[in-house]
């Protein structure tokens, strides 16, 4: 979609005949791109976060509620589909009306939820204020992506989308602690005031401080946004704009009519490249998924460590996180984008961002990725043995750390080249992305205990590892003809006139 220019009218006149400056990407100032996907980490934090939290609870939450543990697991199972359906629906709706309506929208609800969980002593108002806490909370991390899509040009995306994840990521390693701290201490419905305090304060810097990105609305931040609650309280973060829309730029009247649609995005599903991309991601997300479920009952079980204990391990998975974030995605992810445009003779254009419809990006992601995928195999293989044989705890910590690295590389490069084959539908490919991840961790944490039942921690992580394996031939599948899938399918044309 074109953008605006972003040249003033003090601006110098090109002289005659000259070619016109390059119209920047965006407008938006580092310091104003840093601090905006603060926000949206902050605000993807909470998805994981309520989800982990919960889990040191259900043991006194069954006895103070007098239902049976399967009861409880079934409001595991509904946060889990309510965080696959939601973000369907939302994805279509920010790429309509803009990110920021929809982002108030969802923390406000978050906040009511967690107001009630902390209040409620009954299973079934239990069951129906979790459902609305995961539809609060499912949204944040597919906009956040969204935000980093319409701010950060390809060259640089990577590391805009790591920092971005460093708040979800945080989430399943901070939630068990703090989670089994307050269970224990304080009582369960603490956990949920501090949810509601956390989502409260994160709304209200939100309400006040995030500016509109979507580029149906902004364009490239050059224009002011026209509805109300898509302009910020403070334009700190807000570049300097124009009033009005661009000429033959952006146009809303014919978005807004459109009903929004939760099946738009399984349009994207059945796509070649898309299905391979999304597939590979979706099988380490239920590995990673199984990592977390079954961690904290094979350590308490096996080395005879209690809630809080079984809590503080998760934080190896936590350190390796953040440390796997700005490394990979400031050196390793940086490092392959500008050697492969070195060696196919490309110059980078960091002002308006390249054109991907000519560059191989498929090439240019997965050019690293096998050697994370090996030694992330690897490191699941020795993880599930290691307990198996009962070696020393400091064993299976090690291989939970150097899983953490890997795996969050390979997330962190499935979900930007997720979002370099759709940048004029972001929101889209964000939401197939969150619903395909949801399906494989539902299924994934489904069949974990009875497998840890019938042959052990060893075999069971053999299969994971095995099953992240059949990601192999896909990417490289994907790596060698996802330029020509491209070029013959003109995806860009197509999720534009959907968005």
């Amino acid at each position: 979609m074109p953008v605006p220019s972003t040249e003033s009218n003090n601006s110098p006149k090109p002289e005659p005949g000259s070619a016109p400056p390059p119209t920047p990407y965006t407008v938006f100032q580092n310091g104003q791109i840093r601090s905006i996907v603060a926000l949206c980490a902050l605000a993807g934090f909470f998805s994981p976060f309520s989800a982990f939290t919960y889990f040191p609870t259900l043991e006194y939450m069954t006895a103070d509620l007098g239902v049976s543990l399967q009861m409880m697991n079934l409001t595991i199972t509904m946060f889990i589909v309510v965080q696959g359906i939601i973000p369907a629906v939302l994805g279509d709706v920010a790429d309509q009306i803009g990110r920021r309506p929809v982002y108030l929208l969802v923390l406000i609800v978050y906040f009511l939820a967690c107001i009630g969980l902390a209040l409620q002593r009954s299973y079934p108002a239990l069951l129906v204020l979790r459902m609305l806490q995961s539809a609060g909370s499912s949204g944040t991390i597919a906009l956040g992506i969204m935000v980093v899509a319409n701010l950060a040009p390809p060259h640089s995306r990577s590391r805009y989308v790591g920092a971005m994840l460093s708040g979800p990521n945080c989430g399943p390693s901070l939630g068990p602690v703090i989670g089994g701290v307050l269970a224990e201490r304080a009582g369960w419905p603490w956990i949920f005031w501090l949810l509601a305090i956390l989502g409260g304060f994160c709304f209200a810097v939100c309400l006040v401080l995030l500016p509109e990105t979507c580029r149906n609305v902004v364009g490239n931040g050059a224009y002011t946004a026209r509805g109300r609650f898509n302009r910020a309280l403070v334009n700190t973060l807000s570049p300097r704009t124009h009033k009005g829309s661009p000429d033959g730029g952006v146009n809303l009247s014919h978005n807004l009519r459109r009903c929004p649609n939760p099946f738009t995005c399984l349009k994207i599903l059945v796509r070649r490249h898309d299905a391979l991309l999304l597939t590979s991601n979706s099988l380490f997300y239920a590995t990673y998924s199984c990592f977390h479920a079954g961690l904290a009952p094979l350590v308490m079980s096996r080395y005879g460590l209690n809630a809080l204990q079984a809590g503080l391990c998760y934080l190896a998975y936590g350190v390796a996180t953040i440390s796997s974030l700005y490394l990979v995605g400031k050196t390793v992810m940086d490092f392959d984008y500008r050697a492969t445009a070195r060696s196919c003779g490309i110059t980078i254009n960091v002002v308006s961002g390249d054109d991907i419809a000519s560059f191989p990006i498929e090439r240019a992601r997965i050019r690293s990725l096998g050697y994370f995928i090996v030694v992330g195999i690897a490191a699941t293989l020795g993880f599930g043995w290691a307990i198996e044989r009962h070696a020393h705890l400091s064993v299976p910590l090690v291989m939970l750390f150097v899983c953490g690295v890997t795996y969050t590389a390979i997330f962190n490069t499935c979900l930007t080249l997720n979002v370099d084959l759709h940048p004029t539908g972001t929101g889209l490919a964000s939401v197939a992305a969150s619903l395909m991840r949801c399906v494989a961790a539902a299924v994934g944490v489904a069949i974990l205990q009875p497998m840890l039942d019938a042959v052990g921690p060893g075999w069971t992580f053999t299969f994971f590892a095995c099953l992240s394996g059949l990601s192999v031939p896909m990417l490289l599948i994907l790596r060698i003809l996802g330029p020509s899938w491209r070029k013959c399918s003109s995806v860009n044309r197509e999720l534009g006139s959907e968005s």
